[in-house]
């Protein structure tokens, strides 16, 4: 699969970058990482401006990517928990197995939504992310 930066102020194709693997679902951006995870729970994070590999890590299969933030990236297994994935170097942070009904995938903003099985929306952010911090679209070519 190959990563493909294309931002809509410039209309043009910034990089390309092959993964080594197909790719689990849409890639997390922010304005200086790409976060791509592959269906065998490889997680690759790639540098905006030129598309390199800055550090590879693994998180557990069948995660889904949830959102970005300033900090840390956030994903949902199959049984509602959440990890947290420190962005400066790949290691998981934390994880929470409190087994929430679903984590909605927000691709726009470093908000992550989640719905207790009451039925009940929580909004939770990282403690110092006051404003919402928008994210970045990246295309995956296959």
């Amino acid at each position: 699969t190959v990563m493909r930066a294309n931002y809509e102020r410039l209309q043009q194709i910034v990089w390309r970058e092959s993964v080594g693997g197909p790719v689990m679902e849409r890639p997390l951006a922010n304005d200086s990482i790409v976060l791509v995870q592959l269906t065998d729970g490889q997680l690759k994070c790639l540098n905006t401006e030129d598309g390199s590999v800055l550090w590879e890590s693994s998180i557990r299969e069948g995660q889904t990517a949830l959102t970005i933030g300033r900090q840390y990236a956030y994903y949902q297994n199959s049984g509602g928990g959440l990890t947290a994935v420190r962005l400066s170097d790949g290691h998981i942070a934390a994880r929470v197995d409190h087994a929430f009904a679903d984590g909605l995938r927000n691709p726009y903003s470093d908000r992550v939504y989640l719905r207790a099985r009451d039925g009940r929306i929580m909004c939770l952010h990282e403690i110092a992310a006051v404003a919402p911090q928008f994210t970045k679209a990246v295309e995956v070519m296959r």
